[in-house]
């Protein structure tokens, strides 16, 4: 299982706002830890609806968070993928190194992903994730946030100008959360000075740069619907 960011942001630009048709369901799944061999069952989901973004950009569901994977419950292991005899064999060595059993889903994701050496753009993906659905944990250890702005970095050459701009959004978003002002401003200056038409994403950067510089929680705060506050300045 592959869970690329660029997938959902093509469906952004493609319908900014979608409204309600199906609401979250789920069927179990019978899945075995490939390191330690346990077998659990999983809910995966098997229908979603997109309701808008909220202020971090993380997507607003009928089925909470969007990209949930399974997860060995005895030794922590993510399930994004499925991994190679060789990569379970990596892994087994890897985990009795590492506790991850007091990793987030995303945090240790990325953390696999960056043992395993994958690419650039998963280990962006993961970290984005970490930051959309384990908020709490993500910029209580700035290591992640500065590891979020080096992985965009390593990702320029492969996404869009349209894409850098979400992600250098996120990041200014992110650096607030986490109290650092100055990363803060810095992709907020970056995104303004790229050449973006959406207006969903012109507002939503606005709405960044107010909270950098005034704080209100009822439009600022990461739960609070970015598409709800731009329909309300649309009808004013």
């Amino acid at each position: 299982m592959s869970y690329n960011l660029l997938r959902f942001l093509i469906l952004f630009f493609s319908v900014t706002f979608s409204f309600p048709t199906l609401a979250g369901t789920s069927f179990p799944q019978k899945i075995k830890c490939p390191v330690g061999g346990e077998e659990f069952t999983f809910h995966a989901t098997a229908s979603c609806t997109t309701f808008g973004r909220s202020m971090s950009f993380m997507p607003i569901t009928s089925c909470g968070n969007l990209y949930d994977i399974p997860r060995c419950p005895i030794n922590g292991l993510p399930l994004f993928k499925t991994f190679s005899e060789e990569e379970s064999k990596r892994l087994e060595h890897f985990l009795e190194m590492n506790d991850l059993k007091d990793k987030s889903k995303w945090i240790a994701s990325y953390l696999i992903a960056e043992e395993l050496g994958l690419n650039d753009r998963e280990q962006l993906d993961f970290l984005i994730f970490a930051f959309w659905y384990e908020t709490e944990e993500f910029i209580k250890d700035k290591q992640w946030l500065k590891s979020l702005v080096e992985q965009y970095k390593n990702n320029l050459t492969n996404i869009s100008e349209d894409e850098q701009t979400v992600i250098q959004i996120i990041i200014a978003y992110a650096a607030l959360l986490a109290s650092d002002n100055k990363t803060a401003q810095t992709y907020i200056h970056k995104a303004n000075q790229m050449d973006l038409n959406d207006e969903y994403i012109l507002t939503y950067a606005k709405r960044v740069k107010s909270c950098s510089t005034k704080w209100v929680e009822e439009k600022c705060a990461p739960h609070v619907p970015v598409d709800e506050l731009f329909e309300d300045e649309i009808a004013k």
